[in-house]
Formats: structure tokens, sequence, C-alpha cells
């Protein structure tokens, strides 16, 4: 039988669902060229609807090519549709990518924040990732606590402590999936579209991005070689949140700590 999902709430009637259902099988491949599609009284009774409901459906699919009838046999996937359907396919030199900006294979990616990924000890990760994986809890298997895993943020609490300095309790550690999700967060929680926001000038443009989804009242503050100019900083303002880069700025490179 065919799996067909039909919604009831939807206002789109069943008709054109059932319609729209089997068009996008045939379109996709799960029903090859040649196969014979359910009776129209088996699939009316298996989706609880009437038998001319269905019948109009395959009527639908019939009129734009897609089936074809047969007197006394039934309804059949028409042949030569794959190969007219065909989707465009992407050529082995390309790489998947969310942005607009495709990276090609033997390309230098002069992208920020992304390191020479051919140089990534694959062997070594793969050994160390097994070795974790094997002795693992249960636990880890799930879904586990939103802040990250504890044994990792008590790692970062002693790592923080011992290079640089900060004391603080793994509890006041989140883990998150980079930098980008870091300062959503930061910014989900601290700002609105009130919210006055002081950042470097110049700065990641990405960072500017983030806080622009909650206020449009940003300021930028220039920055010399020893960080923010803290001499512009606005008089009279009470910022909810002020961007500054503790070492290594961005775009300039200057490390601040020297």
């Amino acid at each position: 039988m065919l799996y067909i999902n039909i919604k009831k709430e939807k206002k789109r009637s069943y008709t054109k669902q059932i319609y729209k259902e089997i068009r996008e099988k045939i379109l996709k491949g799960e029903l090859q060229e040649g196969a014979a599609l359910p009776s129209t009284r088996e699939l009316s009774v298996e989706l609880a609807v009437s038998r001319n409901t269905v019948l109009n459906a395959y009527d639908m699919l019939v009129s734009e090519g897609f089936v074809h009838s047969i007197p006394g046999s039934g309804f059949y996937v028409k042949q030569g549709l794959q190969a007219a359907w065909q989707a465009a396919k992407v050529s082995q030199d390309q790489t998947a990518s969310l942005s607009d900006d495709r990276i090609f294979q033997n390309m230098i990616s002069f992208d920020s924040g992304i390191p020479a990924l051919d140089l990534f000890p694959r062997n070594k990760w793969n050994t160390f990732t097994s070795r974790a994986f094997r002795d693992a809890p249960v636990s880890a298997l799930g879904y586990d606590e939103p802040q990250g895993r504890p044994e990792l943020r008590s790692v970062l609490a002693a790592y923080l402590k011992k290079v640089r300095g900060i004391e603080c309790d793994p509890d006041q550690i989140i883990i998150t999936a980079g930098a980008k999700q870091g300062l959503t967060l930061i910014a989900k929680s601290l700002l609105d579209c009130r919210s006055e926001v002081l950042l470097e000038d110049p700065s990641n443009r990405n960072v500017k991005q983030i806080f622009s989804y909650h206020t449009r009242h940003i300021t930028p503050v220039p920055v010399d070689q020893e960080g923010i100019i803290t001499d512009q900083l606005p008089k009279n303002m009470r910022p909810s949140l002020l961007f500054v880069t503790p070492s290594h700025q961005f775009p300039l490179g200057g490390n601040f700590n020297d």
C-alpha cells in the first residue's frame, strides 16, 4: 500500500493533498517508472475518503502527464519522467555551504576563523574519539545538560584558572557550538529594542549583525594599539553591553595583553 499523509485540518482539499503527495513521490523517484498505483477503491479505504476523491486526484496526475491509465488494469507511473525531471547534480569539486560562496577543492580560503583543515590530525582524533566514546556513560548518548557535559566544563574551569587566571565554577560555563551561538545567547539575554550597545571599530561584522537583530542602537568606538579608546566612550550613556576584544583584535590583529 502507498503511504500518503493527508491532514484533515489543512485548507487544501483531500484531492489536492493526494495528488501532491503522489506527484512528489514520482519526482523523488520513490515511485519508479511503470509502477502501479493502488486501485482507487483500496486507496480510498486506506485513507478513509471517498473513491471519487482518489479518482479526481488520479485524473489530475493523468492530465499533467505523470500517470497513465490502462482500462481494466489500473493507473501506472508514466515512462521517461525521471530523465525529464532529473535534478541538477553538484559537481565533485564543490563542497556544500550554507553561504552564497562555494569553496572549491584546491582553493585557499581566507575566511576568518578557519584553520588549516588539511593539517588536522585525523588519526589521533579518531583514536581519542573512539576511546572516549567507548568509555562514555550511557547518559552521554542521549539529550544531556544544555550547558554541556559537566566533565568538559570542569576541565575548562581548571584550564581557565591555570592559563588565564580566571576563577570560575563549572556551573558558570556554557558550552556552545561556536562564538556565533555564544554571542546570540548573550544578545537574547541582555538586549531588547531599546538597548544601547558599544562596539569596537573596526570589529567583526558578524558580531554587529548578531546584535543588530535585537537593537538598532549600536555605537562604534575606535581602537588603537592598546585596545578600545576609553576617552571616546560616549558620555551620559548607560549601555546594556560593551563588546571588546581581550586579545588578538579582529581585524587589526593586535594583542592587547602584551
